[in-house]
């Protein structure tokens, strides 16, 4: 829960609400439950992926310029 909170004020998406993160407070037993809905998980990692390998393609052009300019 805390990565969460974090990630919302380093951005502007609300993690917990794409996620449906829920907490189920078990006060009988004491079992309490965190739940995540996993394909939203699976579509959140992708975005990051795909963001990933732009910064990566980003970066090696800026390589390949300065080696350019260096020659």
């Amino acid at each position: 829960m805390i990565l969460l909170h974090i990630i919302k004020v380093m951005t502007s998406r609300d993690l917990t609400k794409e996620l449906q993160y829920s907490t189920y407070i078990d006060m009988e037993n004491g079992n309490d439950t965190e739940n995540i809905h996993y394909p939203a998980l699976i579509l959140i990692l992708q975005d990051l992926v795909e963001r990933m390998e732009q910064l990566e393609q980003r970066l090696d052009k800026q390589e390949e310029y300065q080696q350019e300019q260096n020659d």
